[in-house]
């Protein structure tokens, strides 16, 4: 299959400008930091992380055809707040140990929300601040962030309404251990502000068609689809802002859920 050429910086990268407190904007604002990461800025002060990846290479181990095409943009010592990190699955390109490691060094009070299963594999880790969900289960959560500078008043608590929601995927880190914890969207609402956030999730499945055929032409069209968008749809209602995965992938007949 062909592959971009490294040199060829097909996708550019550009430094990310956060905001420098957490009052100075009264919109909401995402930032893409590469593959399924997500840095969220809300008007209400929360600051999200969504699948956390920064390293050079998202597998077990330094195999190159895992190695990145474009640079990080920035590092997670840049990022000036995180109150919570959350994350979709535990495949390798969204769940990584470094990278985990990293916000634990640089940002000790964030709090990580994960799938069921997932936090054996973070107290594991060193991380005691995780919170396990289930689909459809919510969490109304109070963060009480710190002052920027000793001398600085103490800011509000900030308010936040965590939802763990379905997706249509799967999840595993080895060979032996496909889909022993859970896959999951994410919703998170706070100061009347919704995201969505897809992680991976599939729309529907398709057989294997003759090389040029549109699989959306009429004979295609009775495929069935995943019920989960409009079942998330009608419980998060009115959504601001929605992260959404694409799907850029060959064999399709392999690939698509």
């Amino acid at each position: 299959m062909p592959k971009p050429k490294l040199e060829d910086k097909l996708v550019p990268v550009v430094k990310p400008q956060f905001l420098p407190t957490r009052d100075a904007s009264s919109e909401l604002r995402a930032t893409w930091l590469g593959h399924a990461c997500y840095y969220v800025e809300y008007p209400s002060g929360l600051r999200v992380l969504f699948d956390p990846v920064f390293e050079d290479c998202c597998a077990p181990v330094g195999f190159l055809g895992f190695k990145r095409y474009t640079e990080r943009p920035c590092d997670i010592a840049d990022i000036p707040y995180i109150d919570a990190v959350v994350i979709s699955h535990s495949h390798y390109d969204h769940l990584s140990y470094p990278s985990v490691q990293e916000i634990k060094k640089h940002h000790p009070d964030a709090h990580f929300f994960v799938g069921l299963g997932l936090e054996k594999w973070f107290k594991a880790s060193g991380v005691d601040k995780v919170t396990e969900m289930d689909w459809w289960d919510e969490a109304e959560v109070t963060f009480t962030p710190k002052p920027a500078k000793e001398a600085d008043t103490q800011p509000e608590p900030i308010k936040a309404m965590i939802s763990c929601l379905p997706s249509q995927h799967s999840s595993g880190r080895t060979g032996f251990d496909r889909d022993r914890t859970l896959w999951a969207s994410w919703g998170i609402r706070s100061a009347e502000k919704t995201v969505w956030f897809g992680g991976d999730t599939g729309y529907r499945t398709v057989p294997k068609i003759a090389e040029g055929k549109d699989d959306w032409g009429p004979e295609f069209q009775l495929l069935p689809v995943s019920p989960l968008f409009r079942l998330i749809g009608d419980h998060l209602g009115s959504v601001d802002l929605g992260l959404i995965p694409i799907g850029a992938y060959r064999p399709r007949e392999v690939f698509s859920q």
